[in-house]
Order: C-alpha cells, then sequence, then structure tokens
C-alpha cells in the first residue's frame, strides 16, 4: 500500500507525483477527506477510479502516481498487483 498525508493547513496539490514500487494501476483504499471522518469530501469522485501508474522513477521507485491531494488529508492507495 501506498501512504500519502498532506498535514498543511491550506495548501492543495494537484498533479503530486508519488513514487511507488508496483506497475499496475491503484484505487484509494481509504481517505481522510469522508464525510464519515469529518471531511470535506473533495475526494468523493475519485472512489470507484484507477490511478494510473506511470513507468517513469520517481522518489527512487521505478513508477509514479499523479494524484489530488487536499489540505489536511491522509489517502492509502492500493495497487492492482
Amino acid at each position: 500500500m501506498v501512504f500519502i498525508f498532506n498535514f498543511h493547513g491550506q495548501n492543495s496539490y494537484t498533479d503530486y507525483a508519488v513514487g511507488t514500487h508496483w506497475g499496475s494501476d491503484h484505487f484509494i483504499l481509504y481517505e481522510s477527506d469522508e464525510e464519515r471522518f469529518a471531511g470535506h469530501q473533495r475526494l468523493n469522485e475519485a472512489h470507484g477510479k484507477w490511478y494510473e501508474a506511470y513507468h517513469e522513477k520517481c522518489m527512487n521507485r521505478n513508477h509514479k502516481l499523479l494524484l489530488y491531494v487536499p489540505a489536511r488529508t491522509c489517502i492509502i492507495l492500493c495497487p492492482y498487483e
């Protein structure tokens, strides 16, 4: 699994590159911006969506994902493989 944390109080990031060891697509398993966690639901459209793993090195890993990472959230992604 891939864990992403954005502790910044105001800055959200679009197309944020995250390195991964897996070459298959990833999906959101959990994220803290859901209504049940008193979040702002900024990632609701991301549920059920597969994030493509690009075959480019990033953060000393062979593949990368491009994600929207809202402020004050954590995201847990799971690879298909």
